[in-house]
């Protein structure tokens, strides 16, 4: 039996590059927060450790996967080969990525595709549905899963009739299976019920050349005695020895529009599609470290019912020192929200032997005096490694055994200050806030 190889972790990344496993997940997310040099070495040696991040775990923290579901008829068959290729790539543009599922056009293999892919928590389902069923699409609606339409023309068609003031006759609306040629048997029908049609308007190019074949055989001429148009134009992209009238389905343009919309429908809550005015009404709450202009952190603030924001250390020299980056505008940041009237929360990592002293207690007491919405401070276990961060100085020693992250904050504020924090005999000096 090959043994399993172990894969790396976040922690093993922070101890082979120093960093805290907070820096190190930032850093492979591309966070701003952390100088451009200090990612390139941490995706570097992510990359040579061999690190795959672990999708369904983050999936679990975000709340999304930015996965959709592609459900097809018949992969086989060029025209859904074609559109699957155009919506992984339009996926790809928006972030999301694409997962495919076959269905054979049979309603039970459908039902199966969509369960798996809700099992997968895909954020969204893309789907070319059976013949003749709308159990499965109650079934979406119930649930309130954001899907997509595709692959069916008989609406459009008895719409261009509609626009034309002309009524359909029924009598030539016939349906066959894209997976396989029922052309046979719909032209002997067409024959004992005595229906007289001169033209053949097909689902795709492949059935279209399908139809070609069973006419040839049944001793009628194409175009001279019946006429022949097929929908998808997929022979602009295959070499083929005839010619076929088609409509051009626009896969590119028609399978960007599908990506563009279901990430759109992703946004709806209990199957209801949200107006930009009922979206407006959430509740808006912001998680940050304050790492952004000043002009785009006061206009999210007009938007926003609460904060929490993240203040490692106020010291400008040490903040570079242990970061990589000037605090300047975080500090700017933090002040906007003193002097405004968002709830806020400010959270403290504390960090032993960098940020666990009296100085920088003082520094933030003192830029958070008088701020009329500070609910509380946190003070936040650290979860790094033994090293100092960016391997600046010597190592501060190990960290002392706390609360496991996760399980909320030390202390509040007026704890500290008291001295009643659970980390630390001593109260945070300065004026309460």
């Amino acid at each position: 039996m090959i043994p399993q190889k172990a894969v790396a972790t976040l922690k093993d990344i922070a101890r082979q590059t120093g960093y805290s496993v907070n820096t190190v997940s930032r850093a492979l997310r591309d966070k701003e927060d952390v100088a451009h040099k200090t990612r390139e070495r941490i995706r570097r040696v992510a990359a040579e450790m061999g690190y795959i991040s672990n999708k369904p775990a983050a999936s679990l923290r975000l709340g999304y996967t930015k996965t959709i579901a592609v459900i097809l008829g018949d992969i086989s068959n060029p025209h859904f080969a074609v559109m699957m290729k155009e919506i992984e790539a339009r996926a790809r543009e928006y972030g999301y990525i694409s997962v495919l599922l076959n269905t054979n056009e049979e309603t039970a293999r459908e039902t199966d595709a969509i369960r798996a892919a809700l099992n997968q928590n895909v954020d969204g389902i893309i789907l070319c549905p059976a013949r003749q069923d709308i159990q499965n699409l109650q079934f979406l609606k119930r649930l309130g899963i954001p899907f997509v339409l595709i692959g069916r023309r008989q609406e459009g068609y008895r719409r261009a009739y509609s626009q034309a003031a002309l009524i359909p006759d029924e009598r030539l609306i016939r349906e066959i299976p894209v997976t396989s040629s029922g052309y046979e048997e719909v032209f002997a029908q067409l024959e004992r019920e005595k229906v007289h049609y001169t033209g053949v308007f097909a689902f795709s190019d492949m059935l279209a050349w399908e139809a070609w074949d069973c006419l040839r055989r049944r001793g009628v001429s194409v175009p001279q005695d019946c006429s022949l148009v097929g929908f998808d134009h997929i022979q602009s992209r295959l070499t083929l020895p005839f010619a076929l009238t088609s409509v051009s389905s626009s896969n590119c343009t028609a399978c960007g529009a599908c990506v563009r919309v279901c990430p759109v429908h992703i946004r709806r809550i209990a199957g209801v599609r949200m107006t930009s005015r009922e979206l407006a009404e959430l509740h808006r709450a912001l998680e940050t470290c304050g790492y952004c202009s000043r002009e785009l952190f006061k206009r999210a603030l007009e938007h926003l019912e609460y904060v929490m924001m993240d203040i490692k250390l106020c010291n400008p020299e040490k903040h570079i020192r242990y970061t990589g980056v000037d605090n300047k505008v975080i500090l700017q940041n933090a002040r906007a929200l003193c002097q405004g009237e968002t709830p806020f929360v400010i959270r403290i990592p504390v960090i032993p032997g960098v940020n666990d002293n009296e100085e920088n207690y003082r520094a933030t007491a003192e830029l958070l005096k008088g701020a009329r919405a500070l609910l509380r401070v946190e003070f936040l276990p650290y979860s790094g490694t033994d090293s100092q961060k960016g391997g600046a100085g010597k190592n501060p020693g190990r960290i002392r055994k706390g609360r496991p992250a996760g399980e909320g904050p030390l202390c509040t504020a007026s704890d500290r200050y008291s001295g009643r924090c659970a980390g630390s005999g001593r109260a945070l000096p300065g004026a309460g806030v």
